[in-house]
C-alpha cells in the first residue's frame, strides 16, 4: 500500500535556495512536480495527495508586474487538483523609490497548517520545504501531536542548512540539487 503524502512549501523560501545554494538567479516552479519527486524518494512506497503552497500575493495596483508574474504562475499550478494555494496579502513600506513588498503571516499560515496535519490528515506523511528557523516550534508540535502515525521530513538543499530538532538531526532530510530545479523548472 502507498503512503499520501503532503508536501508544506515555503515558496519564495525554496526558490530562493536557487541563489544560494547554487548562486544561481531564481526562477520559478513547479510544484506538483517538486512534491512527486520527493514522494518518489521517501523510503516507502508513496504517492503525492496534496501539495501546499504558502505565498504573499502582490497588490495588483502597487505592483503589477509582480501581480501578471504570479498569476500566471498560479495559472499552470492550479490545473492539478493535489495544488492547494495558501496566500496573505503581502504588505507594502513606502521607500524613496517607491513601494517594498513583504511577506507578512505567511509563515503563520504554514505553521498552523503543519500543527494541524495529524488531525487533518490522519496517516499520511508530511514533508516540510523550507529553512526557516521560526517553524521549528510548529515541527515541534507536529511531532508531538502526530503519535508516530504521520512520519514528517523536511527538505533543503546542499550546503545550505537544514531544520532538525535536536541534536538527533531529525526528522531526515531531502536534499534537492541543483538538477532537480532543473528538472522541476
Amino acid at each position: 500500500m502507498s503512503r499520501p503524502v503532503v508536501i508544506y512549501v515555503d515558496y519564495e523560501n525554496v526558490r530562493y535556495w536557487q541563489r544560494h545554494a547554487f548562486s544561481e538567479t531564481p526562477h520559478d516552479f513547479s510544484v506538483i512536480r517538486l512534491g512527486e519527486l520527493l514522494a518518489s524518494r521517501r523510503s516507502e512506497k508513496s504517492h503525492l495527495y496534496s501539495c501546499r503552497v504558502y505565498r504573499g500575493t502582490p497588490n495588483r495596483r502597487l505592483d503589477s508586474e509582480r501581480w501578471t508574474k504570479q498569476h500566471a504562475w498560479l495559472q499552470r499550478q492550479i490545473i492539478d487538483h493535489r495544488f492547494v494555494f495558501v496566500t496573505q496579502d503581502m504588505k507594502y513600506r513606502r521607500s524613496e523609490t517607491g513601494y517594498t513588498p513583504r511577506e507578512k503571516g505567511v509563515d503563520v499560515s504554514l505553521a498552523i497548517d503543519l500543527v494541524m496535519h495529524p488531525f487533518r490528515f490522519p496517516r499520511c506523511a508530511a514533508i516540510l520545504l523550507s529553512r526557516d528557523e521560526d517553524l521549528r516550534p510548529a515541527l515541534q508540535a507536529f511531532v508531538e501531536h502526530a503519535e508516530g502515525e504521520c512520519p514528517i521530513e523536511v527538505a533543503t538543499c546542499k550546503p545550505l542548512s537544514r531544520l532538525y530538532l535536536g541534536r538527533s538531526l531529525s526528522p531526515w532530510s531531502h536534499y534537492l540539487t541543483r538538477e532537480d530545479f532543473e528538472l522541476i523548472r
